[in-house]
């Protein structure tokens, strides 16, 4: 493995109706379905709503997306009215009140042509998932958990999830959790929000599982690795019937692996109700991504090859979180606009100051003052608190904040702002200028360095020497000033810029299609073993018998610490103890190099 991965990465309605995102009138772009985020920040959720001019409404029609905040319900950057909206919750009437901060919902309703305000005619939420916790597995730098429940990877975030009735640090295994997010590549989902139920009485609590149907037999099917005993369930199929590769919604009860189902309802498919035409907005994690032109969205194909995107320099890749507006072509969607909808950058610590008319927080660090804007698309929530419609206006001088951001031009747009108790002031942003050894410089703020602890991207411990040798400007660096800060950084470490917390570490299970998803390893995105470019459990290699390459593999090609890297004394091709594209040859085709397309290896 190169050593430059450690530091720089090269019912009335169910759930399916998330899916089918199409406005009421045919043609036309997203237009007022997703607000784009303005030039000067957009005012912010606040009690009264104040701010809004009259505009004139624009066809019905339809979004799908996380609840980020109230003061009316503000979804997919919009501020719609609700008084007079019919609310469902697991198929059954509800009230705003009911509505909760990152819910992720289904909306039908008007959109001003101001393309930020609108009145909502129905909002509808159901769940993902809500089962016991198995088990958990928590990042290695501690900001992320995997949960397993249901057979499903769960990924939670101590900033990116909300937390009902349970916090990051207390749950626990045998918890029974309700899961609403973003589904990924296999068997993982994003969680946006997560609610603890109860404890688990196995044969007893109530479970809900939702996914693609295999194995199926006249009493049982198979979803991952959850057995469905269906002997003596009601089964729905008004939406198809139940066949392998169906989609299915199953309730019941859970004892030794095997799920009791008490009623089993088939779902459309993502595009299920879409025609030519339809205008479409959609909230949700890219998957099955090949390039641009050709990825998904909540299991929806997209074109975005044309599409204006905001930030302007917006990359996408498996599990970046995005907002999709566009028109349904028959087969795909072509987008005409997408937004990010998650950040890399973060930013923890008092307020100095809060303008909540303009939506700019300023973030008073030891070593500076940071200024954030916000707008309709911005999370708000109070884990200080626990205040349910928190806005803008709940926010004073003083106040801890855990920020969540990404660079647009020369301003921060915040997607998440956290009130919390006070801790570590933490900035999270590329590296605009350093001295090595002295300081370095993150969003205009310069933080000394003295008896600072430095870690690389597998948060193992490194040396100020190791670190200022590896560090370039725009590199993710995390910096940690201690409670009592004063300016100096009494952590830094190396963080991905393109992955959000838990992507790199927690696997994928299975697929849609049953079979096992193949992540890229974590030691590096070649193999020399198969030809798929990717190193699973199924290629051969050349050190011990698991068939992959791992440090705890008791030989390697070049010297006996079971992996390749550059202290390496030699290697097969040129001696300099790592492959790089200037060998002069190598164990496949003579390019010096190993890639997908050697013909042996």
């Amino acid at each position: 493995m190169n050593d430059e991965l450690l530091f720089r990465p090269k019912t009335l309605a169910t759930a399916s109706a998330l899916a089918l995102v199409l406005t009421a009138c045919g043609g036309g772009g997203g237009g007022g379905g997703t607000a784009s985020t303005p030039a000067t920040p957009a005012p912010a959720p606040t009690e009264d709503g104040s701010g809004d001019g009259t505009t004139t409404e624009a066809p019905e029609r339809r979004l799908s997306g996380s609840i980020t905040g109230f003061g009316s319900v503000f979804v997919g950057g919009v501020k719609f009215e609700t008084d007079d909206a019919e609310i469902i919750i697991d198929g059954e009437p509800a009230s705003e009140r009911d509505l909760a901060v990152g819910m992720v919902v289904l909306l039908d309703g008007t959109v001003n042509d101001d393309g930020s305000t609108g009145t909502a005619t129905r909002i509808v939420y159901d769940d993902e998932l809500t089962g016991p916790i198995e088990s958990i597995e928590p990042s290695a730098d501690g900001d992320a958990l995997l949960l397993v429940v249901l057979g499903f990877n769960v990924i939670v975030e101590r900033t990116g999830t909300v937390f009902d009735d349970v916090t990051f640090d207390t749950l626990a295994a045998g918890d029974v959790v309700e899961v609403s997010g973003f589904p990924q590549e296999g068997n993982r989902l994003r969680a946006t929000r997560i609610e603890r139920k109860d404890d688990f009485v196995p044969g007893s609590t109530e479970v809900e599982l939702r996914g693609i149907a295999r194995n199926v037999t006249a009493d049982s099917f198979t979803i991952g690795a959850v057995t469905v005993d269906t002997s003596g369930a009601f089964i729905d199929e008004d939406d198809g019937a139940l066949a392998d590769g169906a989609r299915v919604e199953v309730y019941g009860t859970l004892s030794d692996g095997v799920l009791t189902a008490s009623e089993v309802d088939t779902e459309d498919g993502p595009d299920g109700g879409l025609s030519e035409g339809d205008a479409v907005t959609i909230e949700s994690a890219v998957s099955a991504y090949v390039d641009d032109g050709n990825f998904r969205v909540r299991g929806l194909p997209v074109d975005a090859s044309s599409a204006s995107r905001s930030p302007a320099g917006l990359a996408l890749a498996n599990g970046t979180i995005v907002r999709v507006s566009g028109t349904w072509d028959g087969e795909r969607l072509i987008a005409e606009r997408i937004v990010s909808r998650r950040g890399r950058i973060e930013i923890e610590g008092p307020v100095g100051a809060v303008d909540a008319e303009s939506g700019v927080i300023d973030i008073a660090l030891a070593a500076g003052t940071i200024s954030v804007a916000t707008d309709q698309g911005t999370r708000l929530e109070d884990d200080r608190d626990d205040i349910e419609r928190f806005t803008l206006a709940d926010i004073v001088p003083g106040d801890f904040l855990e920020i969540e951001a990404y660079q647009e031009g020369d301003r921060l747009v915040a997607t998440v702002v956290d009130r919390e108790d006070p801790d570590d002031e933490v900035v999270q942003a590329p590296v605009e200028s350093f001295n090595a050894g002295s300081d370095l410089t993150l969003l205009g703020v310069t933080f000394s360095v003295g008896d600072t602890d430095y870690e690389d991207l597998r948060d193992d411990a490194i040396s100020a020497e190791v670190f200022f040798a590896n560090l370039q400007l725009g590199d993710l660096v995390k910096v940690e000033d201690d409670e009592l800060a004063d300016g100096i950084a009494d952590e830094i470490e190396f963080e991905d810029r393109d992955r959000l917390d838990g992507e790199r570490e927690f696997g994928c299970g299975f697929d849609d299609d049953g079979t096992s998803c193949d992540d890229d390893d974590l030691i590096g995105d070649d193999t020399i073993t198969d030809d798929d470019g990717i190193d699973t459990t199924e290629d051969d290699d050349f050190t011990d018998d698991d068939d992959v390459d791992t440090p705890d593999d008791e030989d390697d090609l070049t010297d006996d610490d079971g992996i390749d890297t550059p202290d390496d004394e030699d290697d097969l091709t040129d001696g300099d103890g790592i492959d790089t594209p200037d060998d002069e040859d190598d164990l496949s085709d003579g390019d010096g190099i190993d890639t997908p397309d050697d013909e042996d290896s």
